[in-house]
């Protein structure tokens, strides 16, 4: 399929001081299939926030007013970040991870978070 823009007039550019990195193998290796909402949300808002090397912090009330969390949900998405090696954290630092090779194969929690979408 040969490709051509929809809108020429928009086309995005990566500034450098705007550069967001997202591994597209996040998609392409299904980790979204294991992860909640507010873990997707965080993994997100921490890939945005992000310097070249991972590396943010944010206070936990802005956090939660941004993306709309409870301080309990937020604690719970932070946790599930970690469990599939995908943040590392240490109050008030959060790093982004290189993606490990796969997520962790919790295959009762995909199907539930899967039922749970339909």
């Amino acid at each position: 399929m040969q490709k051509t823009l929809i809108r020429p007039d928009r086309v995005r550019e990566i500034l450098r001081e705007g550069f967001i990195w997202l591994d597209r193998r996040l998609i392409l290796k299904s980790f979204p299939l294991y992860l909640t909402d507010a873990e997707l949300k965080l993994h997100f808002f921490l890939c945005l926030v992000g310097d070249s090397q991972g590396l943010s912090y944010c206070g936990w009330r802005r956090i939660c007013r941004i993306l709309r969390l409870s301080e309990g949900d937020l604690r719970e998405a932070i946790g599930g970040l970690q469990r599939q090696d995908l943040i590392a954290f240490r109050w008030p630092l959060f790093q982004v991870l290189s993606l490990p090779e796969r997520p962790v194969a919790d295959r009762a929690r995909a199907a539930r978070l899967l039922a749970e979408a339909r």
